[in-house]
């Protein structure tokens, strides 16, 4: 949907040269500002495993459990 904003913030756990897991958390968000409540956010890796959020009543969501490595982040909206 055009417009629409999608704030990241990844924070990976351990320590350095460890290999954990991450978490991308953030927001979406309107062109005025305005939070999006239930949408869905999907992060989708290099094999195509995708790991699914929905927003919470303040447009915040959380993906916790990620493997190190790029991802593709997608969202739906209704």
């Amino acid at each position: 949907m055009k417009g629409l904003l999608l704030v990241l913030a990844l924070s990976a756990g351990g320590a350095f040269g460890q290999q954990g897991t991450g978490t991308l958390k953030g927001q979406v968000s309107d062109q005025f500002g305005g939070v999006i409540v239930g949408a869905t956010v999907v992060a989708v890796d290099p094999n195509g495993v995708e790991k699914a959020a929905t927003t919470n009543g303040e447009g915040n969501f959380v993906l916790s459990g990620l493997a190190p490595g790029n991802y593709r982040v997608l969202h739906t909206i209704g």
